[in-house]
């Protein structure tokens, strides 16, 4: 008489062992691509915040050599600070206040988390 082996359930481990090395690969690349998503953002918004600070270096000069101000509306999605280095006050609404003579002052543009400055001296 041949003896019956009982494999009732087999099915069931050998699923859960599939599933969890599926769940730790996912997890693990998950793992790896977040890690690169907020590096990338990061730089996006670095990137960003210097583009900011460069309008606004840009907007400063162009006021103080022609003494108009720039309508801020025009501006109101670039988020600049202007500070005046040699008083060291901030002139980010009318940098015309720096005067014709010599320039120097410093621009820092923010955006999120970031923040990234330029500097001029003339």
């Amino acid at each position: 008489m041949k003896k019956k082996l009982n494999n009732r359930g087999s099915i069931l481990i050998y699923s859960l062992l599939i599933m969890t090395i599926i769940l730790s690969v996912g997890l693990s690349l998950n793992t790896l691509f977040l890690r690169n998503l907020r590096t990338i953002g990061a730089a996006r918004d670095s990137v960003i915040a210097l583009y900011s600070a460069d309008s606004g270096m840009e907007t400063c000069l162009y006021e103080t050599r022609s003494g108009m101000t720039v309508d801020r509306q025009v501006l109101r999605d670039v988020m600049f600070e202007v500070t005046d280095l040699s008083t060291g006050m901030l002139v980010t609404g009318d940098c015309t206040m720096l005067g014709t003579g010599s320039l120097e002052f410093r621009v820092t543009g923010t955006y999120r988390n970031s923040s990234r400055a330029l500097q001029i001296s003339q």
